[in-house]
């Protein structure tokens, strides 16, 4: 039996040895030629040199010709802003190599930036407010953006009426643009009165708190209150129809085309807003139907609508949305609610009917965590609300989500539940995209007190005592050290924080310092050593 081991052993050994080679052989590689030179072409006037092209793609002379480094090359040369249009072709060269031809049309350069037109602000302040510059790339539709930011600055400050356009002058000889923001401000204005006619169910007093739009006042120069501009008033006619329609007034009408804005002055303007406010619509009978989990008292106890209120369709919304967190807390996660209307327009009364759709009740199966590519796993799963087992609250899921915010360890947090292949249960999947937590500042001064000092301060948000592997970093902890050093006193501080001491919510601290102070005194200098400790 040994010796019938030993052969089978040895067989399987050079079955395995031989496999390898039977399948090699049994493929067809294909191979590329060898590049013999890689030649720029410009269609135009040439930006870069040869030497910056060379050093943004992938592919060498003598190497073997590789479409996937080709296409990193192609992509790579794009990325770096210069280039209008890259295309290659490849030409069959001597000794069956070829030559890799790249043709590029590059972008212009901006050589100058000038403003047409401006009265109001400074060259200066219009390019910084469009974020735009000269000796850069020109981008062509980054030049309407800056259009539209200059555009937008001026309705910002009170002057509906400007238009900018922009010019763009190429030099096809140098390769160089001047680009040309013409503006016409015309005039600014400011609201000195904003009128409503119609509003019986509403003062005006209280219509205008719906508003953005403000008029002009004695602390406008501190609020910026009382200028026109077009986009955010629309937006403040569109919250004035839902302000009304959530009243009960549904039918109510509120048309831009009759809203008359005249001068009283050279800039002073009066807006006057017509409204047709319609008939107030009430809260009739609640129902809800295809419920079997809870009663209909039970989930109409829920909602804070009352029958003979003015009827609400954000209101309706929000009761739906309460019966549907009912279920969902309590581990329906899949139920949803619809608020069904039915009218009676001789009354004048909405009965609401919620229709509900119940699924099956989840637990917690399992939590996984990902994108934690510095932080513990405990250090995530010590914020949750849920563990494996719990019933699936979402309200607790979303509790969770608002620790881990809180944190302030990452960028993005994502709590999600998932199906698994047990019924009755979803997985709880977490993803966080770590953020930076550590954070190192330095200065120096000078004064009347200290001739000169220098400081420095190290500090990490997500530390780790122990893991020196990482470079002290995953646990959660919190380190600072702050050190000040000056001609008359130095300053030294190491503290530290355990935010879950023995895995409690428990903040266990220690600071230790040393200060030291020279008072210009041969009798008198002061040192002090020490140590707090702190729970919280």
């Amino acid at each position: 039996m040994r010796n019938l081991s030993t052969i089978l052993f040895a067989a399987a050994g050079i079955l395995a040895c031989l496999l390898p080679t039977s399948f090699a052989l049994g493929q067809e590689t294909e191979t590329y030629p060898v590049i013999n030179r890689i030649i720029p072409e410009f269609d135009g006037f040439r930006s870069v040199s040869d030497q910056f092209i060379f050093g943004n793609i992938q592919l060498r002379p003598g190497m073997n010709y590789n479409p996937a480094l080709l296409d990193q090359s192609i992509r790579a040369l794009y990325g770096t802003g210069r280039f209008e249009f890259v295309e290659v072709r490849v030409e069959k060269a001597q000794n069956e190599t070829v030559d890799v031809i790249f043709e590029l049309v590059s972008k212009y350069t901006i050589e100058r930036i000038r403003f047409n037109g401006n009265d109001a602000y400074s060259d200066a302040r219009l390019a910084s407010k469009g974020e735009i510059e000269s000796g850069i790339a020109l981008d062509e539709y980054q030049v309407s953006v800056s259009a539209d930011a200059i555009n937008a600055y001026y309705v910002e400050k009170g002057y509906p009426d400007v238009e900018v356009d922009y010019r763009i002058q190429r030099d096809e000889q140098t390769g160089y643009a001047v680009v040309n923001f013409d503006i016409e401000e015309g005039g600014k204005v400011r609201i000195d009165e904003i009128d409503f006619v119609g509003n019986e169910a509403h003062s005006d007093k209280r219509l205008l708190k719906q508003l953005e739009t403000a008029e002009h006042g004695w602390l406008s120069w501190l609020t910026g209150s009382g200028k026109f501009d077009e986009k955010k008033f629309k937006e403040d006619l569109d919250t004035l129809r839902k302000f009304y329609r959530d009243s009960g007034y549904l039918d109510c009408e509120i048309d831009q085309d009759k809203v008359s804005i005249d001068f009283v002055d050279s800039d002073e303007i009066v807006i006057t807003i017509p409204i047709s406010e319609g008939q107030l619509y009430y809260l009739g009978e609640f129902s809800v139907v295809n419920a079997t989990v809870y009663t209909e008292n039970e989930l109409l106890s829920r909602i804070r609508l009352k029958t003979g209120g003015p009827f609400s369709p954000q209101g309706v919304d929000d009761a739906a949305t309460a019966i549907r967190e009912y279920y969902t807390s309590n581990g329906y996660l899949d139920s949803g609610v619809r608020a069904e209307r039915v009218p009676n327009m001789e009354t004048r009364r909405i009965d609401v009917v919620f229709r509900v759709r119940e699924s099956e009740k989840f637990y917690v199966e399992s939590i996984n965590v990902e994108g934690n590519t510095k932080s513990k796993a405990r250090v995530i799963i010590r914020e949750l609300a849920l563990a494996p087992g719990d019933v699936f609250d979402r309200k607790r899921m979303e509790v969770s989500e608002r620790r881990l915010d809180n944190t302030a360890l990452f960028e993005e947090v994502r709590l999600n539940p998932e199906p698994t292949n047990i019924p009755g249960r979803k997985d709880l999947d977490i993803t966080v995209r770590e953020g930076r937590t550590g954070n190192f500042t330095f200065g120096a001064g000078f004064g009347s007190v200290e001739s000169a000092v220098i400081y420095f301060e190290v500090a990490q948000g997500n530390f780790d005592l122990f893991n020196w592997r990482s470079g002290f970093q995953g646990d959660g902890q919190k380190f600072r050290f702050r050190a000040s050093l000056g001609t008359s006193s130095n300053q030294i501080l190491i503290a530290f924080e355990e935010p879950w001491l023995f895995e409690q919510r428990l903040a266990f601290g220690v600071e230790l310092y040393r200060t030291e102070s020279d008072y210009n005194s041969a009798d008198y200098n002061e040192l002090r050593t020490g140590f707090e400790l702190y729970l919280r």
